[in-house]
């Protein structure tokens, strides 16, 4: 069994139906009212390049992470 870092669930569909809401919601089911803290969510439309791995991905992942989202991946 894979370890939980390795582990991906992409949520793929058209638009408007409710992908990113579906995630948020599983993730604060799974990590309770402080989700928000112990999640980054990132739109790969807005947010793209190495300088968003090296500054906000790697910055995050040195705290305590939990969850990051990458909304808009496949742009």
């Amino acid at each position: 069994m894979p370890s939980p870092a390795s582990r991906s669930s992409p949520a793929t569909g058209p638009p408007g139906t409710g992908k990113t809401t579906s995630i948020l919601a599983l993730v604060h089911e799974l990590l309770g009212p402080n989700y928000r803290e112990a999640m980054l969510e990132l739109n790969a439309s807005d947010d793209r390049g190495l300088d968003v791995v090296r500054n906000k991905i790697k910055m995050f992942a040195q705290k305590n992470v939990k969850m990051v989202i990458l909304d808009e991946a496949d742009r």
